[in-house]
């Protein structure tokens, strides 16, 4: 399993955990709308820019 796997798995645990509520959802929605742009601009996720190795 590549870097960012580990990233996204942690990062969906922790949301569940820790940012139940209004607030969770909140922040899940910018996070997921980030990601969107991201991904549109460079073709990759958050996580596969911050953890995969250049290639």
């Amino acid at each position: 399993m590549q870097n960012h796997h580990y990233a996204n798995v942690l990062i969906g645990v922790g949301s569940v955990y820790l940012f139940t509520g209004p607030v969770g959802w909140a922040i899940g929605i910018v996070y997921f709308l980030l990601d969107l742009g991201v991904k549109s601009y460079t073709g990759k996720s958050i996580t596969e820019n911050l953890f995969d190795e250049p290639k």
